[in-house]
């Protein structure tokens, strides 16, 4: 019996669920929140250009000239999923891996993953599901992308 990962990401959070066959429905198993995410523009400009307002070391929270403070948020956030599933996918807990996510987000996150962990992708999916209560969410990511 295969089992699926199923990630559903927006740039607020990521909600992670396994799938172990076809009867067992979606189990949540992990979440990732980004709060930076929910900043408003106003708020994630107010620092200098190249600082997060976090650290000042050299090479540390920083963001080039063409990538701005919620770009940077994002692609740490990508980043996080990521190695959520590279993590998994090294120690071979899940078969299969499917992402349902904002485009932005679904980008940042395959860009990240390690060529073993990209080899496991069954599916791919640019849409926001984010905002769908966890009791809904298997009857949409069925309709989206099937289960097994």
């Amino acid at each position: 019996m295969k089992t699926q990962w199923i990630v559903v990401a927006h740039r607020t959070e990521a909600r992670i669920y396994e799938l172990k066959g076809r009867d067992a429905g979606l189990k949540l198993i992990k979440q990732i929140d980004n709060p930076e995410g929910r900043l408003k523009i106003s708020e994630t400009e107010a620092d200098k250009q190249g600082r997060t307002g976090q650290s000042s070391r050299l090479g540390q929270s920083s963001y080039s000239a063409e990538e701005g403070p919620r770009q940077h948020s994002l692609r740490k956030f990508a980043n996080e999923v990521a190695d959520v599933l590279n993590k998994s996918s090294h120690l071979k807990e899940c078969d299969e891996i499917s992402i349902i996510a904002e485009p932005q987000v679904l980008g940042g996150i395959r860009s990240e993953l390690k060529p073993h962990t990209a080899a496991m992708l069954k599916t791919t999916f640019s849409k926001d599901f984010c905002n769908i209560p966890d009791a809904e969410i298997e009857r949409h990511v069925a309709e989206t992308i099937g289960l097994q």
